[in-house]
């Protein structure tokens, strides 16, 4: 009789592990955007520890409980694609339309390895005292904040490659001008519709940013500005100056930054304007 009542407790323990770390997977993209300069242990990264460790704990409960290798195994997977989900969700803002393979093959990676550590400590840890209970959690909540950094990683390097994108859109715009063309006349367009205002330089000009949606330009009086809209495709905010957030614009306007990346993060400099000040710089 004792031994059936602690097997409905530790599956009822479980269960209500389970039920914990998945409402932190999800609150996980509640607090979005992530911020290029997040420190290194930031509050979704807190989310995502906190989620593995419940998670590692229902599967031991659960052991615990009488739940077979199967089902623990059945578990486990389904934590991996949780966790594949919130993971991959982060690096496009909750945005699935946005959704590419970087980020698909980074958050099944880290979902995998998760659901694997996950489901062999399960299986360890089912006899062991609270000390290696305690080194089991520490190691699921480590390889999730691991996994969620890693992530914030992809995106702050998809907001580099972006902006660099857009610099040489401008590039080609500043060279177009300065060889006695004028700025494209639409008022507001995608960058793929200047092409051939531009003629032989802007056959092989990038026109989407690295989330995989068109860069836009607009027509600004005598000058011009580009822009992407971001991890979530969504107009606004941007700011004159480094942008901590890949939710916010990055902006190139009349020829000069206007909104880019911080990186480093803390660093106040504007990025360089491009081959076109190299020419102009007097020679030493």
């Amino acid at each position: 009789m004792r031994d059936e009542r602690g097997s409905g407790a530790g599956v009822a323990i479980g269960a209500a592990c389970i039920i914990l770390g998945i409402s932190a997977l999800c609150a996980t993209l509640k607090f979005l955007p992530v911020g290029t300069c997040d420190p290194v242990f930031g509050l979704p990264q807190a989310l995502m520890t906190v989620a593995q460790a419940l998670g590692l704990a229902g599967i031991v409960a659960l052991r615990r409980g009488g739940v077979g290798d199967g089902a623990a195994l059945a578990l486990a997977i389904a934590w991996g694609i949780l966790s594949t989900c919130a993971l991959g969700a982060r690096g496009c803002a909750g945005d699935l339309a946005a959704l590419g393979r970087d980020d698909i093959i980074y958050g099944a990676g880290g979902g995998l390895a998760l659901s694997l550590l996950i489901h062999g400590l399960g299986g360890r840890l089912r006899d062991a005292g609270a000390g290696g209970l305690l080194l089991g959690a520490c190691m699921a909540a480590a390889a999730g904040a691991g996994s969620a950094k890693l992530e914030d990683s992809l995106v702050r390097q998809k907001m580099i490659e972006t902006f660099g994108r857009l610099q040489i859109v401008d590039e080609a715009i500043r060279s177009h001008v300065e060889h006695g063309g004028s700025p494209p006349s639409q008022a507001s367009a995608d960058v793929e519709e200047l092409l051939k205002d531009l003629g032989p330089s802007g056959a092989l000009l990038p026109t989407k940013d690295a989330w995989g949606r068109p860069l836009r330009y607009e027509r600004r009086d005598a000058g011009w500005s580009l822009t992407s809209l971001g991890a979530k495709g969504k107009r606004g905010p941007s700011s004159d100056g480094p942008s901590r957030d890949y939710v916010d614009d990055l902006v190139i306007r009349d020829g000069s930054p206007f909104a880019w990346p911080e990186i480093p993060c803390g660093g106040k400099a504007r990025p360089g304007r491009g081959a076109a000040d190299a020419r102009r710089a007097p020679a030493r």
